[in-house]
């Protein structure tokens, strides 16, 4: 299921966009579940898991610029999509790495594209396997399914991802150069960490990915780290 939230404080505008979303559902086949907030404050009290957000830029109470850079607080990799009166907002919105903009008025092919855009990017992650060695043989995972590496000891590097942890006994630097580059980053000697599951990120204060582990990052690597995050995060 697709979890899909939009935020806008003209009721109009929320059913129009919720109907063009409802319509692109069942065009494609897709299991989609709609969350509508006329106010950017009960979006951000929520705290749903949301695969995607259609966000106004232009609201009351708070802008949508604002929200995006309270939801990064606690999810840097959900794409926010701008639907605004206002595309001139794309220098302030590119702080909070949005992922599309859609011009009002609009016309629903330009969600649809969102949508399928949307959905090949979720494909071509889920297709991504590398192999590992480990002391029982080869193991084949989905590289998007691991969240880190951290070398233990030698020759004994955990692989922690959302269906279980592995042990490989490969080093640390051969298991970097199978990887994205673009996607994985080496933050100290013995972390190696998948930038999609990056929660939290303070200067000084090392990394918390979204089940909560902390992550060490060395002081000299936190500029690059996080232009390669911010890279990263357009991507998504």
């Amino acid at each position: 299921m697709i979890k899909v939230a939009i935020c806008d404080d003209d009721k109009r505008d929320l059913d129009k966009i919720y109907s063009v979303l409802s319509n692109i559902a069942e065009k494609h086949y897709i299991d989609m579940k709609i969350f509508s907030y006329t106010d950017g404050e009960k979006l951000l009290e929520d705290r749903k898991e949301f695969d995607i957000i259609f966000l106004d830029i232009e609201m009351a109470n708070i802008d949508g610029i604002k929200i995006a850079e309270n939801i990064r607080k606690f999810n840097m990799n959900v794409p926010i999509v701008y639907v605004t009166l206002y595309p001139d907002y794309w220098r302030r919105a590119y702080k909070v790495h949005a992922f599309e903009f859609v011009s009002k008025p609009y016309k629903s092919e330009d969600i649809e594209n969102v949508i399928i855009d949307f959905l090949a990017s979720l494909k071509e992650k889920d297709e991504k396997k590398i192999c590992f060695e480990t002391s029982d043989g080869t193991i084949i995972l989905n590289m998007n399914s691991i969240s880190y590496f951290h070398l233990v000891s030698k020759r004994h590097v955990d692989i922690c991802t959302t269906y279980g942890n592995y042990i490989s006994n490969e080093n640390l630097n051969n298991i970097m150069e199978k990887l994205n580059k673009e996607q994985f980053y080496k933050t100290s000697r013995d972390y190696i960490v998948n930038l999609r599951f990056v929660s939290f990120f303070r200067d000084k204060q090392g990394i918390t990915l979204k089940d909560s582990t902390w992550i060490p990052l060395s002081v000299n690597k936190q500029v690059d780290f996080y232009e390669k995050l911010s890279k990263q995060l357009r991507q998504l």
